[in-house]
């Protein structure tokens, strides 16, 4: 199974208020977030990780990682420093801004932020586009026409979420 998700931020204390996250404590809010990954991706599922996995020590980032089911393909977020990922076993891919991929008949741009063409022209087609970056800003929204899926974990119940969800919450032809 092929999941998306982004904006962990493991080990960040300030995103608990920052992004009104229901979490006591960092040690609460970093089990929660692991124990949601790992009921809802198995061992051998892709995930797609559009940004901004953990804060603090990069040690403290494989030990994380370490603990999540699946295989990754990280996009680099504002707050990743991809040369630390690259020793990560679990780390398959590595993209610095944005990726393309094609599911269920679909071409799908996978980026950190929401993109922006008067910004950042992005010079290739596709159907949907899925970000991070924004939090609990926006779920979803048409950016120039086009679906735009804010796969972040603060609005998606911090939980990945999968290929099939990502082409519902789309208005296109998912499956539960």
């Amino acid at each position: 199974m092929i999941f998306f998700t982004s904006d962990h931020h493991f080990n960040h204390k300030n995103i608990i208020e920052y992004s009104k996250r229901p979490f006591s404590s960092l040690e609460e809010m970093n089990e929660t977030l692991i124990e949601r990954w790992n009921h809802i991706v198995n061992p051998g599922d892709l995930v797609y990780y559009l940004g901004d996995f953990a804060m603090g020590q990069p040690h403290e980032w494989v030990n994380f990682m370490n603990r999540l089911n699946g295989d990754v393909i990280l996009i680099k977020g504002n707050h990743d420093n991809v040369s630390y990922y690259r020793t990560m076993e679990k780390v398959i891919g590595i993209h610095n801004n944005k990726t393309y991929i094609t599911k269920n008949g679909y071409n799908i741009l996978l980026c950190h932020y929401p993109p922006d063409y008067s910004k950042n022209p992005l010079g290739k087609y596709y159907d949907i586009a899925l970000c991070g970056h924004i939090h609990q800003a926006w779920k979803y929204k048409e950016i120039d026409g086009k679906p735009c899926l804010n796969v972040g974990v603060d609005v998606h119940g911090f939980e990945p979420i999968s290929i099939n969800r990502v082409l519902i919450e789309c208005g296109l032809d998912g499956e539960e």
